[in-house]
């Protein structure tokens, strides 16, 4: 039901007071919920194409979905990352359980085409963690060279992106950083850690001339590739900054094994430094090819997935960050384009704002009268994107926090204050929940446990 749902675990309520948004803004947050809720109580995932109400406006193909039955990393995990701050940390179980299930088979499939240990998870997988076969050539027009490796995946948009592992972990870790949950720790996050890290220290055994790890070949997501091995991406942001972020929060976990200790922590020494470009902006990669093929501001993932450099980090990379994000290649506000996100993290309240606004006044598409219902945009429609990642902005306008340092909260660090004003529940790491009120630019607050209040950090609405 829709009580044992919901219970009491989150509420948001908002007012416009300068303009006529925020019903629209607080209707779709709570649409996306809802359909969130109604996804992700079953076996499998959330799919990113149609989610569970997709229907064809082809009488003749009512289950048709574009791009098909398989599962898409980058897309997938959209829903679940607003899914913390809501309180619904149950929902994001199916999403776990279908990485780990496949564990086995990753590491195995890992010895018999790279012969090492590790896991990597590839962009693109089915159910049970296989490759589609056309990734390899098969069933479709191939280039395929007779004298490739088994290792050589024919797909050129995936054939060296392994950064899913790392962001796998990362939302795992964030999980048990919210829930404190020792079992999960155990059982799903530190087996899936230990073979997403075994596989970069095996994998990219080569150092620079500094005794740093070189990530090559390699590839910046779907959009710096390399059509030959020769012009690939050198230590890609994403891989970068990912690892940077897991291992350190790793590594913080107490009465972790020795062993597990001591290897992270020499990979910590000889991690490659965030790439910079060379009027100081973040750079896709240390290097890069000449081909792209897609429109990912790969640049920005220190700021999210990661959230190593925020406004509430205290980083050195933080104006790198923000003249990177002025001066993305490819400025984007639908479907899976994080831009309002990045803006949020980074503190830039209008951006982020006017982004809010432009994806919660987006309609649905022609003949379809359910307003949660998006636009395919990139995928296929209902599109189970768009207002998710309108809903981590919102969150990220709201709260912030940095598992290095897991007890400070930060409060409204992107809101516009005489603007918008509300009524909202919010959880945070360390099983805490805010409630927050914010009237006429007015703040008023409580926290539980109550001992919380002082790792408060007020960051706007003063």
């Amino acid at each position: 039901s829709t009580q044992s749902t919901w219970g009491d675990r989150s509420f948001f309520i908002l007012k416009d007071r300068r303009g006529t948004h925020g019903q629209i803004i607080a209707q779709q947050y709570l649409i996306q919920q809802y359909i969130e809720a109604c996804s992700s109580r079953g076996i499998y995932p959330i799919k990113f194409n149609g989610g569970l109400f997709t229907a064809s406006q082809n009488s003749n193909q009512f289950d048709f979905r574009r791009w098909g039955g398989a599962y898409w990393f980058q897309n997938t995990r959209l829903p679940y990352w607003g899914m913390l701050v809501d309180g619904h940390n149950e929902l994001m179980q199916p999403f776990f359980r279908m990485y780990l299930n496949m564990l086995d088979f990753l590491k195995k499939r890992t010895r018999a085409i790279y012969k090492h240990s590790g896991a990597f998870f590839p962009e693109i997988n089915t159910i049970y963690g296989s490759v589609l076969n056309g990734g390899w050539g098969y069933g479709c027009k191939s280039n395929r060279k007779p004298n490739w490796p088994l290792s050589q995946i024919e797909n050129l948009h995936t054939r060296y992106e392994f950064q899913g592992g790392i962001e796998l972990v990362q939302m795992m870790l964030e999980y048990y950083r919210f829930s404190l949950n020792d079992s999960f720790m155990e059982s799903t996050l530190l087996p899936t850690a230990r073979s997403v890290l075994d596989f970069y220290i095996h994998h990219f055994p080569t150092r620079d001339s500094q005794g740093r790890m070189l990530i090559f070949p390699s590839q910046s997501l779907e959009t710096w590739l390399c059509q030959d091995v020769s012009d690939c991406v050198t230590n890609p942001l994403p891989e970068v900054a990912g690892l940077h972020s897991i291992v350190s929060l790793l590594l913080k976990i107490p009465n972790i094994m020795k062993n597990d200790r001591e290897k992270w922590a020499h990979l910590q020494e000889i991690l490659p430094p965030i790439p910079l470009t060379r009027d100081n902006k973040l750079s896709p990669g240390q290097k890069l090819p000449k081909l792209t093929m897609n429109t990912e501001n790969t640049e920005l993932y220190a700021v999210h997935p990661y959230r190593i450099i925020t406004s509430t980090s205290n980083s050195n990379y933080y104006e790198p960050a923000v003249k990177a994000y002025r001066n993305r290649r490819f400025p984007c506000n639908k479907g899976w384009c994080q831009d309002s996100i990045f803006a949020a993290l980074l503190g830039l309240t209008e951006e982020a704002k006017k982004q809010v606004i432009e994806r919660a006044n987006t309609q649905p598409p022609n003949k379809w009268k359910f307003p949660g219902f998006m636009p395919a945009f990139q995928d296929h429609q209902p599109n189970m994107m768009h207002l998710a990642v309108m809903k981590i902005t919102i969150q990220s306008m709201l709260i912030q926090y940095d598992l290095r340092h897991p007890y400070k909260i930060y409060l409204l660090p992107a809101w516009p204050c005489w603007d918008w004003d509300l009524e909202v529940r919010l959880h945070a790491p360390n099983q805490t929940i805010v409630d927050l009120s914010l009237r006429n630019g007015h703040l008023t607050f409580s926290i539980n446990p109550p001992n919380r209040e002082v790792d408060i950090v007020i960051k706007n609405c003063k």
